[in-house]
C-alpha cells in the first residue's frame, strides 16, 4: 500500500507541474501571437494545462484519502477491506468510501493536499492573465496603431503596420522590381516600374508593402516609380520616401491631370501632325506639331495651364521626320528673375560641396542630420511665387539631383547630368524650358513616339497620344 500512494503522490505532482509548464507556454503563446493559428494552439495547450491539473489535484486527493486512515479497516463481505476516516464533526470513524457520516450525517470530504491547491491556483491563474494581457493588448494596438511597432522602427520613421491596417493595392495594378541597392542598416534605394498610373494612396500601399517584405531594416528607403516606356534614371514618374517619415510625391502627370490636357480640343484652325505626352517630372505636358496659316509650330500645354509654342522647320532623314526650331527665334518664355537665378547658383554650389563628404553618405537628409536643412529649404521654394516657371521647375530638378547624388554617393550618372542641365539653362537669360523642350531637335520615331533629342543624343521620349 506504501508504495501505491507514493506513486500516485508522485504522480500528482507531475502532473500538476507539466501542468504548470504548459501553462506558461500558452501564456507565451497568447502573449506574442498575431495570429489566429497561434492563438489557437495556445488555447489548446490552456485547456490541456487544466486538465492536467485537474488530474493532479485529483491523484493527491485520494493519496491523501489512504494516508488519513488511522487503521485496518474490517473486513467486508467478499474479502475486500475498507479504509476509515474519523468524521470532523462528531469523532466518529466513518468509511471512506461514505459521502455522509452515518452519526451526524455530516459530508465526508477528503482534505487536499495545500501544496497541490496552491499549484492547481497558480496554473489557473497564469491562464486567465494570459487571456487578459491578449484580450486588452490588442485592443490598444487596434485603437493605437503605433503601438505595434518595435521601438528601432518607430525612431527611425518606418512603417511596420500591420496587415489589416495597410491598404490594400488594387487588383488591376502591378509592379516589378527594376534595381535595388542597399547600404545597411542606413538606406536603400528601389526602382519599380508600375503598369499604370495610380494614385497617392495605392503608391503608400507599395511602398508599405515593399518595406514590410523586405526582412532588413533601414534608416531611409528611398523608392521610385517608373511607368511603361519610361527610361530608368532619367527622372521618375512618382517617389516614395522614407526619410525616415514615409512622403509620398508624384512628380509627373497624375491621371486626373492627364484626362484633362487630353480633353482639351484642338482649335479649327490648326492641321494636327500629332499629339504626344510628356511625363517628365515636374514639368509633364500635352505636346503638339501643327501647322496654321502656313506655319509649322510645336506647343505644349503644362498641367499649370500655361502654354510654351515655338515655329519650326521640318527635315526629311533616315529615322523619320525630324523638326528644328526656326534660327534665331527667341522663346516666348520670360527669362526669369535675379532672385530665382541666385537661389538656384547658390544652393547647388552648397551641394557641390558636400555632395563627395562621407557624413552625407552615411546621413543623407535625415531629419536632424547636417544637411536636411539644405533640403528643407529647396522644397519651401517649389510654388515661390517670386519665381518664375522656369525658375520653380529647375528648383523641383534641384531637389531631385540631391536625392540622386544621396544613392550615387556623389558621383555623376546620366540623370545627373541632365538635372544639372535643365538647372543651368534655368540660370540663364532667355533660356529655354527643360523637359521635352529641351533638346535641340525632335523626331517621330517609326513607333510614332516623338523622341527629343539633342547632339548627344537622346533626351527623353514623349507617348503618341491615340
Amino acid at each position: 500500500m506504501g508504495v501505491i500512494r507514493a506513486i500516485t503522490r508522485l504522480f500528482g505532482l507531475l502532473c500538476v507541474a507539466v501542468a504548470g509548464v504548459v501553462g506558461l507556454f500558452a501564456l507565451f503563446g497568447f502573449t506574442v501571437s498575431d495570429d489566429t493559428a497561434g492563438r489557437v494552439i495556445a488555447g489548446v495547450l490552456a485547456g490541456v494545462a487544466l486538465l492536467l491539473a485537474l488530474i493532479g489535484v485529483r491523484s493527491l486527493r485520494q493519496r491523501e484519502q489512504h494516508r488519513l486512515t488511522p487503521s485496518p479497516a474490517p473486513e467486508l463481505r467478499g474479502g475486500s477491506s475498507v479504509a476509515l476516516r474519523k468524521c470532523r464533526e462528531c469523532g466518529n470513524q466513518v468509511s471512506s468510501r461514505a459521502k455522509t457520516c452515518p452519526q451526524c450525517g455530516a459530508p465526508v470530504k477528503a482534505k487536499t493536499s495545500p501544496l497541490a491547491g496552491a499549484l492547481a491556483f497558480l496554473v489557473i491563474v497564469a491562464i486567465c492573465a494570459g487571456v487578459c494581457t491578449r484580450v486588452f493588448d490588442g485592443d490598444d494596438k487596434a485603437r493605437h496603431p503605433s503601438l505595434s511597432q518595435p521601438d528601432g522602427d518607430r525612431s527611425r520613421g518606418a512603417a511596420t503596420v500591420s496587415e489589416s491596417a495597410r491598404p490594400a493595392v488594387p487588383r488591376d495594378v502591378s509592379y516589378s522590381i527594376i534595381d535595388s541597392s542597399a547600404l545597411p542598416p542606413v538606406k536603400r534605394s528601389v526602382d519599380v516600374r508600375l503598369n499604370k498610373k495610380v494614385s497617392e494612396v495605392t503608391l503608400k500601399a507599395i511602398a508599405l508593402k515593399l518595406k514590410a517584405q523586405d526582412p532588413q531594416q533601414y534608416e531611409r528607403t528611398f523608392i521610385a516609380y517608373y511607368l511603361p516606356g519610361m527610361v530608368v534614371g532619367a527622372g521618375a514618374w512618382a517617389t516614395t520616401h522614407f526619410n525616415p517619415d514615409l512622403e509620398v510625391r508624384i512628380l509627373g502627370l497624375t491621371a486626373e491631370e492627364e484626362d484633362k490636357l487630353l480633353s482639351e480640343p484642338p482649335s479649327q484652325t490648326r492641321e494636327v501632325i500629332g499629339r504626344w505626352l510628356d511625363e517628365s517630372p515636374h514639368i509633364g505636358s500635352r505636346i503638339m506639331i501643327f501647322r496654321e496659316h502656313g506655319k509649322l509650330f510645336i506647343e505644349w500645354a503644362f498641367k499649370d495651364g500655361s502654354n510654351l509654342k515655338k515655329e519650326l522647320i521640318e527635315k526629311k532623314t533616315a529615322l523619320g521626320r525630324r523638326f528644328d526650331p526656326k534660327a534665331s527665334q527667341k522663346t516666348e518664355e520670360s527669362a526669369g528673375t535675379a532672385p530665382g537665378r541666385e537661389f538656384l547658383k547658390s544652393k547647388l554650389a552648397e551641394l557641390d560641396s558636400f555632395k563627395r563628404a562621407g557624413k552625407f553618405h552615411q546621413w543623407g537628409f535625415s531629419i536632424g542630420g547636417p544637411f536636411n536643412s539644405w533640403l528643407e529649404s529647396v522644397k519651401s521654394k517649389r510654388d515661390e511665387a517670386g519665381f518664375s516657371f522656369l525658375e520653380r521647375v529647375a528648383v523641383g530638378d534641384l531637389e531631385m539631383l540631391g536625392l540622386e547624388y544621396m544613392t550615387t554617393k556623389g558621383r555623376e550618372n546620366d540623370y545627373t547630368r541632365y538635372a544639372r542641365e535643365q538647372i543651368a539653362q534655368a540660370t540663364k537669360v532667355g533660356t529655354k524650358v527643360g523637359g521635352s523642350s529641351a533638346g535641340d531637335h525632335w523626331l517621330i520615331g517609326p513607333d510614332g513616339n516623338l523622341q527629343v533629342r539633342d547632339n548627344n543624343g537622346l533626351i527623353a521620349v514623349a507617348k503618341k497620344i491615340n
